[in-house]
């Protein structure tokens, strides 16, 4: 962390731009900020959960951090009609980007994306993982 003159050290998070098509994600990027991040959600005792939430785990695969959220994938769209109103249509081929801010812990090795089952009809089954991602790529941890 960064130290200012008689000051605490900034907060230090992390950037990431994930790519997704379809279930598969990738990291496109990653950055250092100076700033602060919502607090990790209980890592205990969410077991046989549904939802989508983001984990930092460490070497070992320790859970140290665990921020639920909406799942950025979409498989649905909404259009409006005036004459029809409003519809749901599937999406065939999700894909896009999605920024996620995170704490930049110095014991983090890899971000694992946790999700239900990603089709409508099953989203209150238990979270599983979907995909998980080193965050160290060789020795740039932080790097963009």
């Amino acid at each position: 962390m960064i130290e200012r003159s008689g000051q605490a050290p900034a907060p230090r998070a992390l950037r990431l731009l994930l790519e997704y098509e379809g279930d598969r994600i990738t990291l496109r990027e990653r950055q250092a900020v100076e700033t602060a991040t919502p607090p990790s959600d209980p890592i205990r005792g969410f077991e046989g959960q549904s939802g989508f939430w983001y984990e930092l785990h460490d070497a070992k695969g320790a859970l140290l951090y665990r921020r639920v959220a909406s799942n950025p994938i979409q498989f649905e769209v909404e259009s409006h009609d005036p004459e029809t109103g409003f519809r749901r249509h599937a999406v065939e081929k999700p894909r896009g980007v999605v920024s996620v801010l995170l704490p930049d812990l110095p014991e983090a090795t890899h971000l694992v994306i946790v999700s239900s089952p990603l089709q409508p009809e099953k989203h209150a089954a238990p979270a599983e993982p979907l995909a998980s991602i080193a965050l160290d790529e060789g020795g740039k941890r932080g790097a963009s």
